[in-house]
């Protein structure tokens, strides 16, 4: 989650010259394909997690099952 304030911090430093309605819109557009490319990094690909997941679940439970 760090670098999700990451990228609004460094969006919202960036110096843009007009009235603050233009600066606030202007700023919204340039972190908009930031924030896209952020979600596609953290959501593609989110059915293999969900096999991995239920692959290391099995696992723990046969090994916490076995235990006894």
């Amino acid at each position: 989650m760090n670098g999700f304030l990451d990228l609004i911090v460094d969006t919202w430093k960036i110096v843009i010259n007009g009235n603050p309605m233009y600066r606030f819109t202007k700023r919204l557009g340039l972190l908009k394909p930031k924030l896209k490319s952020l979600h596609h990094q953290y959501t593609s690909h989110t059915t293999s997690y969900v096999v991995e997941a239920k692959t290391k679940l099995a696992v723990t439970q046969t090994t916490f099952n076995g235990s006894f």
